[in-house]
Parts: C-alpha cells; structure tokens; sequence
C-alpha cells in the first residue's frame, strides 16, 4: 500500500508539472494568436496544413535558402573581383548606347531602303530581259532596216545620203562632161571636181564643187574663182550637164541652148576660148543663142538679132 502511494504521488505530481506545461503552453499559443493576429482558434485552424504541403514549402524554404546562399557567395566574389575596379561613368556609357540606337535605326531604314529599291531593280531587270527577248526576236528584221535607214539618212563616215549618193554619181558624170569644155575655155588651167573631204558636224555632204589650179598645183573652192573665171565655169557645167541629160533621156535631144550675159566679165584670151567652144558646139548642130552687149561678140557672130529700144517701144532687128 505503501509503495502504490508512493506512485500516485508521483503519477499526480507528474500530472501537475504536465497541467503547468500545458497552461503554459496555452499561454504561449495565446500570446503567439495576438502576435499573429488570429481571431480565434477556428481562423487559427483554417490556416493549419497538411504534411504534403508542409513539404512542398519546406522544400520552397531550402530552395530559397539555397540560393541565397549562392548569390552570397557569387556577391562575395564579385565584391573581391571588384574591390580595386573603379567606377564606370555610366552617364557616358549611356550617350554611345543612345547614339549607337540611332545609328543602329539609322542603318535599318537604310538597310529597308536598299531593300525596295533592290525589289524594284529586280522587277526592272525582268522587264528589261523580257523586252531584250522581244527586241532579240526581231533584230535580223530590225538590222536590216536600221542599215537601210542609216545608208538613207548619211549615217556614215561621210555623211553622205543615199539621196545624195546618187546626185553624186550623177554629179560625177556632169563634171567630166563639164571638165571637157573647162580645159579647153581655160587652157588646160582649171578642172573640177567634188569635194569628198568629210565636213564638220553633221552637215551632209557629197554635192560641193572644188577647182583644180593647175598652175599652182592645189585644189581650192570655187569661190575663190575670179568673177570670168566663174563664169566659164558655170558654162562648163551647163553645158556639161546638157551633154549628161540627152544622154539619159534616150531620143531626147537638146538642140537649143540660150546664154544669158556673163561674157562682159571676161579677158580677151578667156573670152576667145569660150567663144571657140560655143562655135565647136554650134558646128555639132546645136543652135547656140547669146545675150550679151559686147562687142567683141557681135563682131564675131554673123547672125544676130538686135533689140532697138525706141520711145514708142522696143523693135527686133535682123543683122547677118
């Protein structure tokens, strides 16, 4: 008996110490719902939670301190690496970054820009072939022409026509018949020819007349022909260009032939030559009519007709 008393005191004893721990506890549960703002014991356990939950944050909680351990760590040694750096002007740094941006916007635009106009020379490069093909399609038909038209229009070294070409030839022809009279008019002195010489710019050319000077031995410009000396000349060509249409026109003769003045202009000798040539030509059948007021003519011509002005009008008169 006395030994189970002795347990029931220590049982009741124990029972005591463990009543003081709870109220303690209480207490402290109490003070911890002030501290944390619990309403009562109802709000404490709507926020109680269960052991999968109280993991899954626990392993939150590690994970966090985990890496805060790590960016201590990396902290640290970014602290002893940069301990003797200076610091950078950031304000600087932030002037080239702006002035890069523009640049770099800069450089897009213009990147953009090449970009159209690159499109539009593809787009032109592809009409340009397909036209190149069209051309290409066409150019025997088109060279073809293109010669006939550069051969009708002068384009060519000598700027010479197709028109004129044929004048030329023609031309030719009249001057050889022409030089046939001139050398005889102008003793052997002067005979013409047509000037080949390429001129300036574009004029065409092929129908100029240049003069043979045999006494000095150069060819000059029939300008420079004496005022006699142009008139034999002209007559040359007349009556060289008479010869040249008769032959031509086929049965076509040119039998009548009608000089209008120019002889007042000539020396004696040159007037004696052109003379001779008029006589040559008459005796070849040709009638050879002259207006003229020299008298040098009239003494040597038999047969005229002399026009007598009077007040009451002019009158033909027979003189043989």
């Amino acid at each position: 008996m006395l030994i189970q008393t002795t347990q029931g005191e220590g049982i009741e004893e124990r029972i005591l110490a463990a009543n003081k721990e709870l109220d303690k506890v209480k207490d402290n549960f109490k003070q911890e719902m002030i501290i944390y703002e619990f309403n009562g014991l109802e709000e404490y356990h709507n926020y109680l939670i269960d052991s999968d939950e109280k993991e899954a944050l626990s392993a939150e909680v590690k994970k966090y301190y985990d890496e805060l351990r790590f960016i201590d760590k990396t902290l640290y040694e970014l602290q002893n690496e940069l301990k003797d750096k200076a610091m950078v002007d950031l304000t600087q740094l932030d002037t080239i970054r702006k002035k890069a941006i523009d640049r770099l916007n800069t450089l897009r635009k213009e990147e953009t820009d090449l970009l159209l106009m690159v499109q539009n020379n593809v787009k032109l490069k592809r009409e340009i072939n397909e036209l190149y093909k069209s051309i290409k399609e066409n150019y025997d038909s088109y060279e073809v022409i293109s010669d006939l038209s550069k051969a009708a229009n002068g384009d060519n070294p000598l700027k010479l026509t197709f028109e004129r070409y044929i004048l030329a030839a023609y031309f030719d022809e009249i001057i050889y018949a022409a030089n046939l009279r001139l050398s005889d008019m102008t003793n052997n002195r002067y005979y013409l020819c047509r000037k080949e010489d390429k001129g300036k710019g574009r004029m065409q050319q092929g129908l100029d007349l240049e003069v043979i000077d045999n006494y000095t031995s150069k060819i000059r410009l029939v300008k420079t022909l004496s005022g006699g000396e142009s008139f034999i000349a002209s007559l040359a060509l007349a009556l060289g260009l008479a010869d040249v249409i008769q032959n031509y026109s086929g049965g076509i003769q040119l039998n009548t032939i009608f000089i209008d003045e120019g002889f007042g202009s000539l020396d004696p000798n040159s007037l004696d030559n052109a003379i001779t040539t008029l006589f040559k030509l008459n005796n070849t059948g040709r009638l050879i009519g002259i207006i003229s007021h020299v008298q040098e003519l009239k003494e040597r011509i038999n047969v005229q007709l002399e026009i007598i002005p009077t007040r009451h009008g002019s009158y033909v008169k027979s003189v043989y």
